[in-house]
Order: structure tokens, then C-alpha cells, then sequence
């Protein structure tokens, strides 16, 4: 990090500096730049992703599925409640896999196949308070919603709440629900369906509904037996909650559009590309591609903290990863400088859906980046979330799954599009899902600049579900790296220890501080049971932190370097000058760093307002109950460090 070598007036112009380089271009700006071949950054520390363990399936639920009387079962997982979910032909068992006792809820009252489920919020006024989601159940007869009662005890229950549809003998494949309480399927016809609810029958409508979005009325007169041949299934479909769209992946690659409208209450469609694989080509840079490659397996939204201008991401079959955007390119510009401003989003209003990026994906060998594309040929699964990627590749063997873990590197110096990877080896036939269980933050100014909030924010962490279990994946942070770096070193000056500091520099003088103070709020934790920050006190657990955070403490001052004190010559009007400038060492910036990204918060709110009158009062920084406990959370509540095997 370069901050000049002068002192400025004021120290308030160093955190200006600090937070302005805190401060990530736009997705459009980084794709814009990129040569569209990943490149893979060799950056030194640990493996930044991290397999921390399983956790098993119930026994009994394992006996019920390995009973040879069921033909037909899906599992998935509910990040929102904590609960995995698994159908056995005509029931649906779920379990709690943080308080994991054994035990698990089953609901046997249907008498048709299970073939889609998902856990959505209710509407308003149609619920009692206590039920805070609806469970719908698609079978291909009819379509159910329960209700889910949380008890005294925090564990649900699941309640009948006499609203079903029939489902007119189509397979609903995938459901999804909106914030303000709307329900939406994809058909295995092809077609886009709501189901809508309300407290009772009316004289126009009954109290629950099926609506067809995309059937004309040509193709409602056709007979079913004439449409099998040219049915195009949605296989997909997936909700961007903060720019109030909803987009549907077909089997044959075709994408549609639809915006939900600023208040969520509407249903336009807004564009789509019925032929990615021409739209591919027009970008594609080599000769003669295999149109097969382009064989979308699954779509991502890409978070409006992440990118303006971007807001859809697809995975191929062989791994290439395609970026979407749902305005016009004269307006994408305007959208990426205006850094995450919805209201001109939807003043600019979603009018399109344009592939304006291929990437491919990352190489497994890096002597052969030239055949890359011949070492992905079953993608399968896809999480993404604010530029990390995890995506399962089955084509190893039989019983092992590989994933490809990608993330994006930041340093301070530059900004560029590229990325650390991990490959994981998991004992599995295939992946079920894969959450994240940490969802995008829509207010995070720093998203994609993790060096700047790794003292609040916690490792971000996966679920991966196979039939063997649930595998917990953490991506490291690179302060987790430096405490595993400090941990190996037993206080001496390794080699790798050395990369570290020489690649981070300043952030890594930081990073100690983090360490450090994280380990001194241990003697605070009888001062905080009654406070309201007692919940979210997360310390360094163990022995060893002791002797970390000595190691810390000592890494900060050795690494740290001194001022360099220089004499620049200038010459004005044949008059010879001497100009003496100072090269702040790596300690300033880092303690300079780190105090800027605590006080980041508050640091651009006005603490008190003059009226007219002269008279003060509370400014928005004073107001918003949110601000203080957020500066004084890296004192409080220092973040969880990862314990690295």
C-alpha cells in the first residue's frame, strides 16, 4: 500500500485515503479488463479453502432411506432454519443439523410422490404471528403448504393449513418464494406458474390459486399429447430479492427474464436469450469451439453489493462461467459509477438480459492451461456469492466428488480479476446442494475487499450435502492464514512467514493487531454477559492463543519495519532546494488501516446537526442504534479465527 511520502495536514486525511482504497471497482470494471482466461495468483499461505468436517445424517433416517421399498428421493437444505430436508417417495423428513441429537421431523400424510419442496416466507394477514414460513410440497397431482410452527423450545412442527391446488398433471421441478410472500414453480412443460393464497374464499377467486405466466392462448388450445415432442422443461429458477427479479433456466440452455417490479407485486418479462450458444460465440476469442460446452448447468445472481451492472452468472457443463446483465450497455457505465444505487437501477429499469463476459474455468493443471476446457465435462452443482465460486465436477470417478473452490484475490496495490483455487476431494457419488451460509450483504461497500472487514465479518462458510452427509467447507480469510502461519512458526522467521509478510506488507501489520486485540478481549468476556453485545462475542478458543498473539505482537514490530527519512533535491528560478520527505513505515500504515476500517461506520455521518436555531441535535451517526455497536464490535466482540488442521 503506497500512501505517498509526505505527512498530510490532518490525520482525518489518512483515513480518507485508507477508506477510498478500501473501496473495490465494480464487477463490470474488473470483467471489463480481464482477457477472459482465468488467471490463477500463486499468493502465499495456506490452502484458502478448507474442509472442517461432517456432520452425519440421523442413523434412523439412514435406515429409512436405505430401505429398498422406496423408488423415489430428493434431500436439500434449509440455511434459513438450520434444517436439512429429505423425501422418501410420499414423505419428508427433516433435521436440525446445528443442535444435531438424532433426531429428525417427518410429515407421512400425503398419499402422491414428493418431486420439489422449499421453505418460503407467508403472506401478510393470511397467518397467526407464530407461523414464519410456509413449506410447499409439489407432487404431480397437487400442490400443498404447511405451515411451520416454531415451539417453546425452538424446534418446529409442521401443521396442515387446508391450501392445496391441483397441479393439472405437471411436474413442478423447482419453487421458489419472494419476501413479500409470492410462490412461483417452474414445469417440467416449460411454463412458469404462481400459486397464490389468501385467508378465505371470495366471490371471484377461491383461497388458493394456480396462475400459468407464460401459456399463450394458441398454445393452452394445443392438445398434451402434440406438445411432448417440443417441451423445453425449466430446470431452474432462481430469485435476485434486492433488485426484485426472477430468472428461469431451461434444459436446452434458454434464460428468461422477468421483473417482479419495484414493490414485488408485478410480473413483466423483461428479456431472455433462447440461444446461448450463438451468444457465446460472439464472444468466444477461439477458433472452432464445441457448441456442447456452452450447456448451461445452473445460474447464480450476482449480489448488488458485488456489481452494478452485472447481475446474472451461469455455469457451463464444462466449468466456463457466463455473466449477464439486465440493462442495455449505454447504461452499465452510468450503473457501475453509481455504486449500488437501486433506486437508479430501477429508474434505469431492467430491459434485457446481454451475455457481456466468458470466463474460463480455472485450470487443474497449470503446464496445460491450454486444454483446460477438456478437463471439465460434468459440472454439476453451483454456489456463488460475492465473487467466490464452488462448483462439483463428477468426472473423476465413481464414488468421489471434486470440488472447485475459487475465490478472488485483493491487495490494496491493484485491483485485478484473479483468483486463488482449491480443488477438495469429497467420498461422494454427487451433490444434493451446496448454501452458503452467509448470505450477501446488500449494504457491504466493501464487498469483494475482504482485507477490509476480515475484523468483523466471520470466515464465510458452506454446506456441502451428499448422500454421505453434510461436508463443512470454510473459506479462509487472510488473517486466518496469518494465525495459522504464526502457529506453525513457533516464533521463528519462516520461509513462508516471510512470503507473507512480503506479499501483504502494510495489511499484514494490520492483521497482527486483529490478532492481538482479538486475544486481549478474553479478560472482557464477565464484563459483557449482560450486555447486548454477549451474543456475538466470538474469541480465539485454546492454549495456543496465548502464545499466537505473542507471536502476533512480535511479528508486527520485526516485520514491521521504520520510517525512511530522504532528502529530495529541487531546483526553482536557479535556485537549488532541499525538500525532506518521509517513507512511513508498514506499522504506521497498518495501525492506521485498521483504526480506519473500525471507524469506517461513522466516519462520513455527521455526529451532531445545527438547526436553525443554533440549536444541536443527534446526527445520523448518533441516530442509527446500528452505528456505535458497530465500531466498538472489533473491541467487544472480536471475530472467530479459524482453527487450520
Amino acid at each position: 500500500c503506497y500512501m505517498g511520502s509526505t505527512i498530510p495536514p490532518q490525520c482525518g486525511d489518512f483515513v480518507d485515503r485508507y477508506l477510498q482504497n478500501d473501496s473495490v471497482p465494480d464487477l463490470q470494471q474488473l470483467l471489463k479488463d480481464d482477457n477472459s482466461s482465468t488467471q490463477r495468483a500463486h499468493v502465499p499461505g495456506k490452502d484458502v479453502f478448507q474442509l472442517k468436517g461432517r456432520i452425519e445424517l440421523p442413523k434412523s433416517l439412514m435406515l429409512e432411506m436405505n430401505k429398498d421399498s422406496y423408488e423415489w428421493g430428493f434431500m436439500g437444505i434449509f440455511p434459513d432454519i438450520c434444517y436439512v430436508w429429505a423425501t422418501l417417495d410420499t414423505n419428508i423428513y427433516l433435521f436440525n443439523y446445528e443442535e444435531y441429537d438424532n433426531e429428525f421431523l417427518s410429515y407421512t400424510d400425503l398419499d402422491q410422490v414428493i418431486i420439489a419442496v422449499a421453505l418460503v416466507k407467508p403472506k401478510p394477514n393470511v397467518f397467526v404471528e407464530d407461523v414464519k414460513h410456509i413449506l410447499v410440497l409439489a407432487t404431480p397431482v397437487e400442490i400443498i403448504l404447511l405451515a411451520v410452527v416454531y415451539e417453546e423450545d425452538g424446534r418446529i412442527s409442521l401443521l396442515p393449513s387446508n391450501l392445496s391446488i391441483p397441479s393439472d398433471n405437471v411436474n413442478m421441478l423447482k419453487i421458489v418464494g419472494t419476501k413479500e410472500g409470492r410462490i412461483f414453480l417452474c414445469g417440467k412443460d416449460g411454463n412458469l406458474y404462481e400459486v397464490g393464497y389468501q385467508s378465505g374464499d371470495s366471490w371471484f377467486r377461491k383461497k388458493c390459486w394456480k396462475t400459468n405466466h407464460t401459456q399463450t392462448f394458441v398454445s393452452s388450445c394445443v392438445p398434451s399429447f402434440l406438445k411432448l415432442a417440443g417441451e423445453d422443461p425449466l430446470i431452474d429458477i432462481i430469485y435476485d430479492e434486492h433488485r426484485s427479479l426472477l430468472y428461469t433456466l431451461s434444459a436446452n440452455s434458454s434464460i428468461q427474464l422477468f421483473d417482479l417490479g419495484e414493490d414485488g407485486d408485478q410480473l413483466i418479462r423483461a428479456g431472455g436469450i433462447n440461444n446461448i450458444r450463438s451468444a457465446c460465440l460472439r464472444l468466444w476469442c477461439d477458433a472452432k469451439p464445441d457448441s456442447s460446452m456452452f450447456a448451461l448447468k445452473s445460474i447464480a445472481v450476482v449480489g448488488i453489493a458485488e456489481s452494478s451492472a452485472i447481475h446474472l452468472m451461469g455455469i457451463t457443463a464444462s466449468g466456463i462461467r457466463l455473466y449477464f446483465s439486465t440493462v442495455p450497455r449505454r447504461f452499465r457505465k452510468k450503473l457501475a459509477d453509481a455504486a449500488k444505487n437501486e433506486k437508479l437501477f430501477r429508474e434505469i429499469s431492467p430491459s434485457c438480459l446481454e451475455l457481456v463476459h466468458i470466463r474460463t474455468p480455472p485450470p487443474k493443471d497449470e503446464n496445460n492451461r491450454r486444454n483446460v476446457l477438456a478437463e471439465y465435462s460434468q459440472i454439476d452443482t453451483l454456489s456463488y456469492s460475492e465473487g467466490t465460486c464452488i462448483i462439483t465436477d463428477t468426472s473423476q470417478n465413481d464414488d468421489e466428488l471434486l470440488l472447485v473452490c475459487t475465490a478472488p484475490v485483493v491487495t490494496q496495490s491493484q485491483y485485478e480479476l484473479k483468483e486463488r483455487v482449491s480443488f477438495i476431494n469429497i467420498k461422494a457419488e454427487f451433490a444434493w446442494t451446496i448454501e452458503n451460509l452467509r448470505p450477501d450483504d446488500a449494504k457491504n461497500r466493501y464487498c469483494g475487499n475482504e482485507l477490509a472487514t476480515q475484523h468483523v465479518v466471520p470466515a464465510p462458510e458452506f454446506l456441502c450435502l451428499t448422500q454421505e452427509g453434510i461436508h463443512r467447507i470454510v473459506k479462509l480469510r487472510p488473517v486466518d492464514e496469518l494465525y495459522a502461519l504464526l502457529g506453525e512458526s513457533q516464533g521463528q522467521q519462516t520461509e513462508e512467514l516471510n512470503k507473507f509478510f512480503q506479499f501483504y506488507k502494510a495489511e499484514a501489520c494490520a492483521m497482527c493487531l486483529v490478532i492481538i486485540c482479538a486475544h486481549q478481549q478474553r479478560s472482557l468476556l464477565p464484563l459483557l454477559k449482560n450486555s447486548s453485545f454477549s451474543s456475538n462475542v466470538l474469541q480465539i478458543e485454546g492454549s495456543k492463543s496465548n502464545e499466537i498473539a505473542r507471536l502476533a505482537e512480535a511479528a508486527f514490530f520485526d516485520y514491521g519495519g521504520d520510517p525512511n527519512y530522504k532528502t529530495e533535491t529541487h531546483i526553482a528560478n536557479a535556485t537549488v532546494g532541499f525538500h525532506p520527505t518521509i517513507d512511513l513505515s508498514n506499522k504506521f500504515h497498518g495501525i492506521s488501516m485498521y483504526l480506519s476500517r473500525i471507524l469506517a461506520p461513522l466516519w462520513k455521518n455527521p455526529a451532531f446537526e445545527v438547526g436553525d436555531a443554533r440549536e444541536f441535535s443527534l446526527g445520523k451517526a448518533s441516530k442509527d442504534k446500528t452505528t456505535i455497536p458497530c465500531v466498538l464490535r472489533p473491541f467487544l466482540s472480536p471475530v472467530e479465527l479459524v482453527e487450520v488442521q
